[in-house]
C-alpha cells in the first residue's frame, strides 16, 4: 500500500455530498492527524462544521479528528471541548499521548467544578464515569479511590468499597487519606459520614476506626454504642483500650459528653455497671495520668549538675535566671521532682515580679497530670482569702494550676473562674491584672476544647477591660476553650478587637488564640488567613501565619508552602518573614525529611530573621528525630554572626536532639557545644 504523503485529497472529500464519503475522509484521517495535523488546520473549520451538524450520523467522529487537530496545535481546551463531543469515538484505553492528556484535563476540569460547587456538562461527566468504569473492570480500586476522593464522588467511593476483597483494609486507608489530603471540612465530613456506615454495615466493624470517625464527626452516640456492644461481646479489653484512645486524643468536650452518657448507660446496664463505671474513670484521665507520673518519676534520669552549672554561670544574671528555671522545669516534666528547687531556694526567693511568676509556673510543668496533690504542691503560693502574697505568685500558680490539669480540668474550672472574678475586682491595678494573667491561662488550658460558653464569656469580658497584661493572657485563653472549634462568631469577635485595640500585647494573644480555634480546620480558615494576611498591620499578618500553619498542621500541601515562602522572601516586616518560615515547620511536621530541602536556601538568607524563622522550622518538624541533614543545616548556624539566629540554632538543635541514644554520631559534639 502506498504511503500517504498529504491529506488535501481526503480534506476535498469532506465537502462532497455524500454522507459516505464524508465518513470514509473522516476514517482515513483520524490515524494520520498526528503527521498531516498542519495541513488539516488550515480547513479545521470542515471539521468543526461536520461535529456541529446534528443530522450528519458520524459527527462524533468529527470531533474526534478536530480534537486531535487542536491538540497538535497546542489548544488544550479547545481540543477538550470537541474531544467531549467525540463521546464513545474516544478510546479511553488508549495509551497514546493525545488521550492522556486529554483524560487528564476533563479530570482537572470536572474536579474544579465539583470543588467549586459549579455543574459539570453531561459529557465531561460521561468520561469521567468511563474511566472510573475502566479502573474498577482492573481492579485499581486504590486509583479509584484517589479519584473519587478528589473528585467529591461519594457514589463512587461506597462503590469501590463494597466491591474491594479487603474492604476493611481499604476503609483504614481512606481514613488516612482524608486526614492529611483533603482540606474541604464539609467534604471531610460527609467521607466520614460514608465510611461510618460502611463500617457499621460490615460484619465484624473494626471498633477503633469507627471510633476514630466519631471522634472527628463529634458522634458521642456512636462511640456509646460501641463501647455498649463490646461488652455485650465480653471483649472488655477491646473497650478498655478505646477509652485509653480516646483519652488521649479526644477533644476535653467530646470526653465530658461521653462520660456523662456513660453514666446514663451505667444506670440501665446492671450487668456492666463496674465495667462502665471503670471505662468513665479511664477516660476521665486518672487512670493514664497515674501510669505516666509513675513511669517519668521511675525514668527521671535528669542531671541535676547541669542545672548547678547553669545557674553558677551567671547567677545574677536574669535572663540566665530565667533559662535556669525553665531548663528545670523541661528536664523535670511529669517527674514532680522539685528537689532541684528545694536546694536552691534561697536563689530562687531573689527572682523579683515575672521572673517569680516563670518559677511558680514551673511547677506546674514538674507537676503536670499530678492532679491528686495539685492543690497541696501548690498551697504555699495560691491566693489566699487574706490577700497576702506577691501578685507575680499567685498568678503563678494559677497557671501552674492550669498546667497540672491541662486538658483534664473539669474540676478546677469553677476556681479558676472565681479567682479570674476576683483579681478582674481589683480593678485596673496592675498586681490585679498579674494575677488575672495567670488565672486567664490557668482557666483556658482546664477548659481546653471544651467549648465552654461561660467561660469564653469570662475571658472576653476580661479582654474588653483593654489591660495589655490580662488581655493578652485572655486572647490565648479563649483560644485554648475553642480549641479546633472554628467558632466563626468568636474568630469575627477576636479580629475585630484586634483591629480596634492599641496594644501589641493585646494583638499578639489575640493572633495566638485565633491560631489555636482555626486548628485543623484547613480549607475553614481560608477566609480568615486572606483577611489577616492582606492587613496592613504586621501584627496581624504574623497572626495569619500563625492561623496557616495551626489549620494545615501536618498536611503539607504544596499550596501553603508556596504560599509561606512567597511571604518568607516578599513581605516588608522582617517579623512576618520569621513567623513565615517557622510556620513551615509545623506545614511539613508529618514529613520531616522534607524541611532541610525546603528550607536550605532560607538558611542561607541574608536576613537574620529568615534564618531564625529557618531554624525554629527545622527543629518544629525534625524534634526528636536526629535528621541528619537537618542537624547539617543547624550547626553552622550556632557559630552565625547574628546573636538571634544563634538563639535560634541552639533550641533548634536541642529539639532536633533530644531523646536520641548515645550511638548518634552528633551526640557528643552536640553536648560539648551546649556545655561550653
Amino acid at each position: 500500500m502506498v504511503a500517504l504523503t498529504s491529506a488535501a485529497g481526503l480534506l476535498a472529500l469532506l465537502d462532497d455530498d455524500g454522507v459516505e464519503l464524508k465518513h470514509y475522509a473522516l476514517q482515513q484521517l483520524n490515524p494520520v492527524v498526528d503527521s498531516f495535523w498542519a495541513e488539516i488546520s488550515d480547513q479545521v473549520e470542515k471539521l468543526e462544521i461536520l461535529s456541529e451538524d446534528e443530522t450528519f450520523p458520524f459527527r462524533k467522529l468529527a470531533s474526534l479528528v478536530a480534537a486531535k487537530v487542536y491538540y497538535n496545535l497546542g489548544e488544550l481546551d479547545q481540543s477538550l471541548s470537541f474531544a467531549l463531543g467525540a463521546a464513545e469515538e474516544l478510546d479511553i484505553n488508549s495509551t497514546s499521548q493525545f488521550v492522556t492528556i486529554v483524560i487528564e484535563q476533563a479530570i482537572d476540569l470536572y474536579t474544579r467544578n465539583q470543588q467549586q460547587g459549579v455543574a459539570s456538562d453531561a459529557r465531561l461527566v460521561a468520561i469521567v464515569d468511563r474511566m472510573f468504569t475502566r479502573c474498577l473492570d482492573s481492579n485499581a480500586y486504590h486509583e479509584v479511590l484517589g479519584l473519587a476522593l478528589e473528585t467529591q464522588r461519594l457514589d463512587i467511593l461506597e462503590k469501590v468499597i463494597r466491591g474491594a476483597k479487603e474492604p476493611h483494609k481499604l476503609l483504614k486507608h481512606t481514613i488516612n487519606i482524608v486526614m492529611t489530603l483533603v482540606s474541604s471540612p464539609p467534604f471531610r465530613a460527609a467521607v466520614f459520614d460514608v465510611v461510618v456506615r460502611l463500617l457499621q454495615q460490615l460484619g465484624d466493624p473494626d471498633a477503633s476506626s469507627l471510633c476514630q470517625c466519631a471522634v472527628l464527626l463529634n458522634r458521642v452516640d456512636i462511640v456509646l454504642d460501641v463501647i455498649l456492644q463490646l461488652l455485650q461481646a465480653d471483649k472488655y479489653a477491646l473497650a478498655l483500650q478505646l477509652a485509653f484512645d480516646i483519652c488521649d486524643g479526644a477533644p476535653q468536650a467530646f470526653v465530658l459528653e461521653l462520660q456523662g452518657q456513660l453514666a446514663t448507660a451505667e444506670a440501665a446496664q446492671g450487668d456492666h455497671a463496674d465495667a462502665l463505671q471503670r471505662l468513665s474513670a479511664v477516660l476521665g484521665g486518672e487512670v493514664s495520668l497515674a501510669m505516666n507520673l509513675e513511669f517519668l518519676s521511675r525514668n527521671n534520669h535528669a542531671d541535676i549538675g547541669l542545672l548547678t552549672a547553669t545557674k553558677d554561670a551567671n547567677p545574677r544574671n536574669p535572663v540566665c535566671h530565667s533559662a535556669t528555671v525553665l531548663s528545670n522545669a523541661i528536664m523535670h516534666a511529669g517527674t514532680t521532682s522539685d528537689a532541684f528547687l528545694r536546694a536552691q531556694r534561697d536563689w530562687l526567693g531573689k527572682a523579683t515580679h515575672w521572673a517569680k511568676f516563670s518559677a511558680v509556673a514551673g511547677l506546674g510543668v514538674i507537676h503536670q497530670g499530678h492532679v491528686a496533690q495539685a492543690r497541696t504542691v501548690l498551697a504555699p503560693y495560691l491566693p489566699k482569702d487574706s490577700g497576702a502574697g506577691s501578685p507575680y505568685e499567685k498568678g503563678g500558680s494559677l497557671f501552674a494550676l492550669g498546667l497540672i490539669f491541662a486538658n483534664h480540668g473539669k474540676a478546677e474550672v469553677a476556681y479558676l473562674q472565681g479567682q479570674l472574678r476576683s483579681g478582674t475586682a481589683a480593678g485596673d491595678s496592675h498586681n490585679g491584672q498579674v494575677v488575672q494573667h495567670g488565672a486567664a491561662l490557668g482557666l483556658g488550658l482546664a477548659a481546653m476544647g471544651t467549648q465552654n460558653n461561660d467561660v469564653y464569656e469570662q475571658l472576653k469580658n476580661v479582654l474588653y477591660t483593654d489591660s495589655a497584661v490580662a488581655g493578652e493572657a485572655s486572647g490565648i485563653a479563649m483560644g485554648l476553650t475553642l480549641l479546633g472549634s472554628g467558632s466563626d462568631a468568636a474568630l469575627t469577635d477576636m479580629l475585630q478587637y484586634a483591629r480596634d485595640t492599641q496594644h501589641e500585647k493585646i494583638i499578639r494573644g489575640l493572633g495566638l488564640g485565633m491560631a489555636l480555634v482555626c486548628l485543623g480546620t484547613q480549607s475553614g480558615a481560608d477566609a480568615l488567613i486572606e483577611k489577616l494576611l492582606g492587613d496592613h498591620d504586621a501584627l496581624l499578618r504574623v497572626a495569619g501565619c500563625h492561623v496557616l500553619a495551626m489549620a494545615y498542621a501536618s498536611t503539607s500541601q504544596n499550596a501553603v508552602i508556596r504560599k509561606l515562602l512567597h511571604l518568607a522572601v516578599s513581605d516588608v516586616s522582617d517579623e512576618v518573614r520569621r513567623a513565615a518560615v517557622a510556620a513551615l515547620g509545623f506545614i511539613l511536621s508529618r514529613t520531616p525529611e522534607q524541611v532541610p530541602g525546603v528550607v536550605s536556601l532560607l538558611c542561607e538568607s541574608f536576613n537574620p530573621h529568615v534564618r531564625y524563622g529557618a531554624c525554629l522550622a527545622l527543629g518544629i518538624a525534625c524534634a526528636g528525630t536526629g535528621l541528619k541533614d537537618a542537624v547539617a543545616l543547624i550547626e553552622p548556624m550556632t557559630q552565625d554572626s547574628s546573636a538571634i539566629v544563634r538563639q535560634g540554632a541552639l533550641v533548634a538543635l536541642a529539639l532536633t536532639m533530644m531523646q536520641q541514644h548515645n550511638h548518634h554520631p552528633k551526640v557528643d559534639s552536640t553536648r560539648r557545644l551546649f556545655q561550653k
